[in-house]
């Protein structure tokens, strides 16, 4: 607590303006790429991700507007959701509610990681992405986003040990 860990995100996503140095994100500098370039790079899954009224394929889609339902149906297996999707009488067009208020805390948590993985971007901040998820989905998504993102740059910003152990640096 108390290092800098929502600072640093803030700073990369230009939340921030004034500050000494040089930052440089996907390497472009952060003071003067406009907000919209810098972001379109940038893909944030966070502790409590903010979901919308609608279908859950529009919750998906809003990480890419123009993604297709196999776009999204893919990022939803990719985030372990799938099976629960299919579940569902409407399927990835069933309306969850505002604020995803129809689903559990750990599926609000996967449709957003399944919005970062359809929206393909070259940053993907994960910002305690994994603390509503029991430890076997938790190693589960683990495993798809080490494929998934394999040629991304992942921030995994943790206080659990099991989300960070495998990564190639960890910071404390």
């Amino acid at each position: 607590s108390g290092c800098g860990k929502t600072t640093l995100l803030r700073l990369i996503c230009g939340l921030y303006q004034g500050y000494e140095g040089n930052l440089e994100v996907l390497g472009c500098p952060v003071a003067t790429t406009p907000l919209a370039e810098l972001r379109s790079g940038i893909a944030v899954v966070s502790q409590e991700p903010s979901l919308f009224r609608g279908t859950i394929a529009e919750n998906v889609r809003y990480g890419k507007l123009d993604a297709t339902d196999s776009q999204v149906e893919q990022a939803l297996r990719d985030a372990r959701l799938w099976d629960f999707v299919e579940t569902l009488e409407d399927g990835m067009h069933t309306q969850i509610g505002d604020g995803g208020s129809r689903l559990s805390g750990g599926q609000r948590q996967r449709i957003a990681i399944a919005r970062a993985l359809v929206r393909n971007a070259g940053l993907i901040i994960l910002d305690e992405a994994s603390s509503a998820l029991d430890t076997k989905t938790e190693g589960e998504i683990q495993q798809t986003m080490d494929e998934a993102f394999r040629d991304k740059t992942v921030l995994v910003i943790a206080h659990r040990f099991t989300a960070v152990a495998h990564m190639d640096r960890v910071y404390c």
